[in-house]
């Protein structure tokens, strides 16, 4: 319990005692009646301290354990207060929301009733930056009882506030992929091939496929007998995610007007731009692509890494496994270290048995971690079908591409500079194809729509 001067007390300090003691030096005679005055004001003041001292004592506030939020979208902390000191009390609350969070109001006036009364309160709250957040105390404030002190008082809570990232944007771009098939406004995708899995076996009809006849069945049955085959509907899907020192790059995203949409994590820069990070694509690329997934009956997992294999959540399905995924990585956070290609590979060898397909999401600007990673995936390439998914840095591109033109010499220099970057990943490129590895540079903006189209595509072709 702690005790702070109210706006009363300190008008009553600067409007009376502080004239009182000048009083004393132009009119010593009145000097005792003065200091009479005083010594009783402070009586006043103690004797009001002491009979408030359980003013919030009897004030106690349960608050949920978890509460479940998305960046960039409102949610309420609901919240239930009894007051058991017998008579109606106003309190003033605040919480330690920091930057991570814009409350409508900084500061919740809550009236409370008499003894056992319970009075419920929600605080509608802005979550602007995704992760978990830890509430540990509720401030309450309330006036004594002759109004000259502030009574504060800290009341114990356990609140986790677990902050998810937006995906509106994503979907939005991806609207089609989350319609159904043969519904109006989409096209179904053809199906290339006639699938590997085998379903079941029937009698010979003209045109069957000589390769396809069962010869052992039709000796056994005395006509010929075909095999029927199906195309594979569950397969594994596996999202890496580098979450290391590049990861945490910003970008510029174009934004997307999505009804509805609130500023979350991304602020405004103008020009129609956003400003984020890589690893907050990461997120939402990997979350998107486990929500299509699943409409298309494949398994979907997760790998986060970055001097060491952090998360691993084996593939499945369903929307209690996608909660999973998503608690997995919601607070992940860029680390100030190198990644670790050797032991993401020893680990995909020792845990991926199933041939599958793995969508590595990472930055191989780095000359030496880009080597690191071509020694290391063709331990793998040949068993699994590795894509890696890197976001174009905005500079790296031909020196003759783009409409803005040269004004100076150092937007020469610059120009020469993403050439010569464009050059490199390009090397990249090649390096990677000749072991088999797909590789793909989207704009910042695109790398969910570019991951669930290559997605899409190995689906359709049936590379698995």
């Amino acid at each position: 319990m702690k005790f702070v001067p109210s706006k009363t007390l300190l008008w009553i300090a600067g409007l009376v005692v502080v004239p009182v003691f000048g009083s004393m030096t132009f009119f010593p005679g009145l000097r005792p009646l003065l200091l009479l005055g005083l010594l009783v004001l402070a009586v006043v003041c103690v004797l009001d301290l002491l009979v408030s001292m359980r003013v919030l004592a009897g004030v106690t506030v349960e608050a949920p354990d978890r509460l479940h939020a998305t960046a960039g979208r409102d949610f309420e902390i609901p919240l239930r207060f009894a007051n058991r000191s017998g008579t109606a009390l106003a309190i003033r609350m605040g919480l330690g929301f920091g930057d991570a969070f814009r409350p409508t109001v900084p500061v919740l006036d809550v009236q409370l009733g008499k003894a056992k009364a319970i009075t419920k309160r929600s605080w509608l709250v802005t979550a602007l930056r995704r992760g978990k957040y830890t509430f540990a105390a509720i401030y309450t404030e309330a006036l004594s009882r002759f109004g000259l002190w502030d009574v504060r008082r800290e009341l114990p809570v356990n609140i986790e506030v677990r902050v998810y990232p937006d995906l509106r944007s994503e979907r939005h771009g991806l609207a089609a992929f989350f319609l159904r098939r043969g519904a109006h406004g989409m096209q179904p995708r053809p199906q290339l091939g006639k699938g590997r899995e085998f379903e079941q076996l029937r009698e010979y009809a003209p045109g069957d496929d000589y390769g396809d006849i069962y010869w052992k069945g039709t000796a056994r049955r005395g006509y010929p007998t075909t095999k029927m085959f199906q195309v594979e509907r569950t397969q594994e899907v596996y999202v890496v995610i580098d979450h290391s020192r590049l990861s945490g790059r910003e970008i510029r995203v174009p934004v997307r007007k999505v009804p509805g949409a609130t500023e979350g994590q991304e602020f405004h820069v103008g020009g129609g731009f956003t400003v984020t990070t890589q690893l907050e694509k990461y997120l939402q690329a990997a979350l998107v692509l486990g929500t299509v997934a699943e409409q298309q009956a494949d398994l979907f997992g997760l790998i986060t890494f970055s001097d060491q294999v952090d998360h691993f959540v084996r593939s499945k399905n369903g929307r209690q496994h996608f909660d999973s995924c998503r608690d997995a990585i919601y607070a992940l956070q860029p680390e100030l270290v190198s990644p670790n290609y050797d032991e993401l590979i020893i680990f995909i060898r020792k845990h991926l048995t199933r041939r599958a397909l793995i969508i590595v999401l990472t930055d191989l600007s780095d000359p030496v971690a880009a080597e690191s990673f071509y020694e290391m995936v063709q331990l793998v390439s040949r068993q699994h079908l590795v894509l890696v998914n890197m976001i174009r840095p905005e500079a790296a591109q031909p020196v003759f591409s783009g409409g803005a033109g040269v004004a100076t010499t150092r937007d020469l220099y610059d120009r020469l500079n993403g050439h010569f970057h464009w050059s490199e990943l390009q090397e990249i490129d090649q390096m990677l194809r000749s072991c088999g590895v797909q590789f793909a540079l989207p704009e910042s903006g695109e790398l969910t729509l570019d991951t669930v189209n290559h997605y899409m595509r190995i689906k359709s072709r049936q590379l698995l």
